[in-house]
């Protein structure tokens, strides 16, 4: 059997002269400062056939409108360049498939095919129902495999980072006119995230074998060089056939550069990324070689495979290429939340709960079976929920969309509890695993997560609860992350690490999606996503931090900050709201033009500040109330 790579994409449109010169220049650049060289590779014909008759035997559709045959050399390239070191066949098998499979679903996509299916593939995936689409089930069935191949924290990273993609090709396609602002400044990173993934691809270059922890602080930088390789060596094929939605371009638009200059920024930013994770991963020798095998063959796949067009530019001219928290320190935190609240424009104020409203959550609760008593109550956790409803989300329009934020937040933060009172977590391990099957959770409150984590469709659109379905599974493996390496050194070459376990572990893009009622379209809020997501955890990094300092709790943000920056904690603290602050005005100015979506981040931000001072947990009062010097209302 020959080997098939007609992808049926446009060709080529011709380029100017001027500008094939500078994409190649700036790809000569990138091998040289990556210490390789260009050569054409050929695929594995016997192991092209050998994978194929695998996806035969799987059902898979090889044949016909939803055929993905002409995306398993990809698969095949992916298996013997990227990842031929992994010593298990099965699983290189298994990330062939895997590979062929996003490819195709990307390219119908991007070839205008009936994406009707795709909208649902988060609700039929958590519901375990048919899919309605053959190429869309053989995904949805590889899926439910990665348990087999990686440990229970990895292969729940791997599937959320699956399904994450699928929400970025919904954005993509519904966003194609879209006009980019310059004051969304992280929209593009936030787009890379999602679609390209990088988290599941990162994951895949270590063995089983070898424990997370010895490379989990390379992750962002992992996820980068992942993105950022495909991003430098695609680019003339996606700049030739004329497409504006790549992330180089969308940096290029963001931030007012031409796109030659987007495309040397990113070629520094990933050679820096790349030597970042050789220096952390040094200590451990094999997760070490097992990267920079990877990293060599990911290089070898894009010169592998005609799709990307390489042998066109590479092969012209030359061939170069409480406190025990001193009183000192207390008064620079103090000054610090002062300055928070004097910057945005808000006051701190003593904030009661509504005990009728309280009364009828839990009753909420009651009426659906969640525990509220014994060993798994979440009653303890009611009030933040109710906090969450009647200050953060008090201006969506819909009650019984409060109210399940109430219960989610309240279930959430249960769970969250429940890992740091160091009670059982041996079902927490594997919650995605049976989420995905759709299995017994193992003990009640899990269960009651499990159901609440479903019902994102009734609430929300079926892009946006996609993304909210995600972010909550993230959540489990934050918290677990978080449990796992608590006694970890942190690494001053992982300057990234602080910001991805924080956005794992908070549910923040679930928060920041919750700020809009159903009724205002996605395309008016998703470029300011990234802002939406740091706000909503550096405010709680901010109005949180007191609390953890003075129980002695290291690994809270500001501290991973301080350790991976070698700041002080204040120090740290100061930029993080620095930071904040520019967030905060860039959504803004960004949300401006569309009223709805402005006012309802508006009224969530004065809200969600609310919600901090309302709940006795974040021991507020002890701090904002001394002295003169506290904007208090």
């Amino acid at each position: 059997m020959s080997i098939t790579e007609n992808y049926g994409l446009p060709t080529s449109s011709i380029l100017d002269a001027n500008v094939r010169r500078g994409i190649r220049q700036a790809l000569v650049d990138f091998y040289q400062r990556v210490g390789l060289k260009y050569v054409e590779v050929k695929l594995d014909e016997a192991l092209y056939n050998e994978c194929c008759q695998e996806a035969t035997n799987r059902g898979f559709p090889m044949d016909g409108s939803y055929s993905i045959r002409p995306y398993m050399a990809i698969g095949v390239a992916t298996f013997c360049h990227c990842y031929a070191y992994l010593p298990d066949r099965a699983t290189k098998m298994w990330i062939c498939l895997y590979t062929a499979l996003h490819i195709y679903i990307d390219d119908r996509v991007n070839r205008g095919k009936d994406t009707k299916h795709l909208y649902r593939f988060h609700k039929r995936f958590a519901n375990c129902k048919p899919q309605g689409d053959p190429g869309l089930q053989a995904l949805d069935s590889l899926l439910r495999e990665v348990h087999l191949y990686y440990p229970a924290l990895v292969s729940n990273l791997i599937t959320t980072s699956s399904l994450d993609f699928v929400s970025a090709l919904l954005i993509e396609l519904d966003t194609t006119d879209m006009q980019i602002s310059t004051k969304a400044p992280f929209y593009p990173e936030y787009s890379r995230l999602l679609s390209g993934i990088g988290s599941a691809f990162s994951l895949f270059i270590f063995p089983a074998t070898i424990p997370y922890q010895e490379y989990i602080q390379c992750m962002p930088d992992l996820m980068y060089v992942v993105n950022g390789v495909n991003d430098i060596l695609s680019f003339y094929k996606e700049e030739a056939a004329g497409e504006n939605a790549n992330y180089v371009s969308l940096v290029a638009a963001t931030r007012g550069l031409t796109k030659l200059n987007a495309l040397r920024g990113l070629v520094e930013k990933t050679a820096e990324a790349h030597h970042n994770i050789l220096e952390c991963l040094e200590p451990h020798p094999d997760a070490y070689d097992a990267y920079v095998t990877f990293f060599d063959g990911c290089v070898k796949l894009y010169a592998a495979l005609r799709r990307y067009k390489l042998e066109e530019i590479m092969l012209e001219g030359s061939s170069s290429y409480n406190s025990r928290y001193p009183s000192v320190a207390l008064a620079s935190i103090r000054q610090e939340l002062a300055n928070f609240y004097q910057r945005v424009g808000l006051k701190y104020v003593e904030v009661k709960l509504d005990e009728a409203l309280y009364t009828e959550c839990c009753q909420e609760a009651i009426n659906r079976g969640f525990p509220m008593d014994g060993n798994y109550s979440i009653r303890q956790c009611m009030a933040t929920g109710v906090a969450m409803f009647c200050s953060s989300f008090a201006h969506l329009p819909d009650r019984t969309t409060r109210m399940w934020i109430c219960l989610f937040t309240a279930v959430s933060v249960c769970v969250d509890d429940t890992l740091n009172r160091g009670q059982d977590t041996v079902d927490l391990y594997y919650f995605n695993e049976r989420f995905v099957n759709r299995q017994p959770q193992g003990n009640p409150v899990l269960d009651a997560l499990d159901a609440l984590f479903r019902e994102a469709p009734l609430h929300y659109s079926p892009l946006v609860a996609n993304l909210i379905i995600t972010s909550s599974l993230d959540f489990v493996s934050g918290i677990l992350l978080e449990h796992d390496t608590k006694d970890m050194q942190i690494s001053t070459k992982a300057p990234l690490y602080p910001e991805y376990t924080r956005l794992l572990s908070d549910l923040a893009s679930a928060y920041a999606l919750f700020i809009f009622p159903s009724t205002v379209p996605h395309r008016d809020f998703i470029q300011s996503m990234p802002d939406l997501i740091f706000i909503v955890c550096t405010v709680n990094d901010i109005l949180s931090f007191y609390k953890e300092e003075s129980a002695g709790d290291a690994a809270n943000y500001v501290s991973l900050v301080a350790a991976s920056g070698g700041l002080t904690k204040q120090n740290a603290l100061h930029v993080v709201i620095e930071k904040t602050i520019q967030a905060h005005d860039n959504i803004l100015e960004c949300l401006k033009p569309h009223p709805d979506a402005y006012n309802a981040y508006v009224n969530f931000f004065d809200g969600y500040i609310k919600y901090h001072a309302a709940l006795r947990r974040y021991k507020l009062e002890d701090i904002m109330l001394e002295g003169p010097t506290c904007p208090i209302s």
